[in-house]
């Protein structure tokens, strides 16, 4: 999974048509799956994270899929993370791709 993080969309009428965006994160996913790929979460993921508690102009590297991203949901949630998502190879993104604060 190739994410890329963005803590605010550049054009400010983004950001007054989606009031709920300063505590919100919006996930963006899609998977280009392959014919022949081992393991149970498919093909290619690639998510664009789009919220103020993201850092800006993060990414994440390493091989990342589905269940990382569940994985990475309940860590930030502080859940318990459920199915496949809890097992050790369903590594959840890194600790600085997000903060506390918002940024502006």
């Amino acid at each position: 999974m190739t994410t890329f993080a963005i803590s605010a969309p550049e054009n400010p009428g983004v950001r007054r048509a989606i009031k709920v965006y300063e505590t919100s994160l919006v996930i963006v996913t899609f998977d280009r799956p392959a014919a022949a790929v081992a393991g149970p979460a498919g093909g290619k993921v690639g998510a664009l994270l789009l919220s103020p508690f993201v850092r800006r102009g993060r990414s994440v590297a390493g091989r990342r899929d589905t269940y990382s991203l569940l994985a990475t949901i309940a860590r930030v949630l502080s859940l318990e993370p459920l199915g496949r998502a809890a097992r050790p190879d369903a590594r959840p993104f890194g600790p600085g791709l997000f903060q506390t604060t918002p940024s502006p």
